[in-house]
């Protein structure tokens, strides 16, 4: 009997300490969880592929961040501090009756993040970001918001421009993954043809939380 009350003990202990532990990886108030400046421990870079086309934006301003909120709440990856300088918004007063800008944000793997299709955005935007199709975000492993800005002439230089994507909290905690990428790309006015301008930003989570 006493061996089986020293059983029980230890498995109610077990389920205590991981029921604390659970909680405690659910549980972060709205803190950064990854950015894309790679000080203070954080895993990312601000400029993945040191390529900045003629439209794209001073790449020193731009901050991409996630934010991890308690369950059952929603997590945000913020795009921010993106900034044009003079010669960009020229390039897109000549261009605009033909072109159009493009965000989009990639997560990989799609198994742990759903995008909920709400964003916060200043962008003159002519489409709000919006899932990729399914079976094509299967194919490529990762989830993809994408948005449409009909109008880049109308993007006022030195201002700075913010996208906050909302999504579903992963399913499982984890540190070091997935891998959040930012890109801006300048597209045909229908957007079926983009190439990237500039990749704002890389990221992966320091800590582990869900």
């Amino acid at each position: 009997m006493k061996k089986l009350n020293l059983i029980s003990s230890v498995l109610l202990a077990i389920a205590l300490a991981f029921i604390g532990t659970s909680a405690a990886l659910a549980a972060w108030g709205g803190a950064v969880n990854a950015r894309d400046r790679a000080d203070g421990g954080w895993i990312g870079n601000d400029d993945p592929d040191n390529v900045r086309r003629p439209h794209g934006p001073d790449s020193v301003w731009q901050d991409l961040s996630l934010a991890e909120w308690d369950e059952p709440s929603h997590d945000w990856v913020y795009d921010r501090w993106n900034r044009w300088g003079q010669a960009a918004t020229a390039l897109f007063n000549a261009e605009w009756q033909v072109k159009g800008l493009g965000t989009q944000l990639r997560i990989a793997d799609q198994f742990y993040y759903n995008y909920t299709g709400v964003a916060n955005w200043n962008y003159p935007y002519s489409k709000v970001p919006e899932n990729e199709n399914p079976l094509e975000e299967l194919i490529q492993g990762y989830t993809e918001g994408d948005g449409e800005i009909n109008n880049p002439n109308t993007i006022i230089g030195g201002y700075n421009y913010f996208i906050d994507y909302r999504f579903d909290s992963e399913k499982i905690a984890v540190a070091g993954s997935p891998t959040f990428n930012s890109d801006l790309e300048w597209c045909d006015n229908f957007f079926l043809s983009c190439e990237p301008i500039d990749r704002t930003g890389m990221m992966r989570k320091v800590a582990l939380v869900q």
